[in-house]
Formats: structure tokens, C-alpha cells, sequence
């Protein structure tokens, strides 16, 4: 029987990860999720054009100081200017 992946305490303290709001002065041309058009998205002036826009805000997760992934999220409405 294989031994279990899970088996040990995990430990992500707020030292060792970190998430923030995209910016677009953070350099991420190095990230590669395995999707190319994700990762041609993170190095667009689209993901500043999405939160200008309000239809989604992007978020990047660093851990250990190194970005490990990107979340997106949609926003459920649209904004009135009347």
C-alpha cells in the first residue's frame, strides 16, 4: 500500500504564503501554470483593462517568495452610470 500524500501536518503559515492583488508592476513573465493562454493573459495589458472594467480581479499567491499560482475572480454584476 502506497504511503499517504496527506499524512503529514501541513504548514502554510503566513510567513511562507502570501496573496495579493494583481499589479501591474509585478513581473510574471517567468510563471507558467501549463496553459499557455493563461500565461500569455498574466503578461497582457488585459488583466489591468478586466479590473478598469470592473468584470474580474486577479489575484497572485507567492509562497516562499516565488510565485506559485493565480486566481481569478468574476464579478456578478455591472456597474450603472446613471
Amino acid at each position: 500500500m502506497a504511503p499517504d500524500p496527506f499524512a503529514h501536518p501541513v504548514d502554510m503559515g503566513e510567513d511562507r504564503l502570501r496573496v495579493e492583488r494583481f499589479v501591474e508592476t509585478r513581473n510574471v513573465q517567468s510563471f507558467d501554470c501549463g496553459d499557455k493562454d493563461l500565461n500569455d493573459f498574466l503578461c497582457t495589458e488585459e488583466v489591468a483593462r478586466y479590473d478598469r472594467e470592473n468584470l474580474g480581479r486577479t489575484y497572485l499567491a507567492y509562497y516562499e517568495g516565488d510565485l506559485a499560482a493565480t486566481s481569478r475572480s468574476a464579478t456578478t454584476g455591472y456597474g450603472s452610470n446613471t
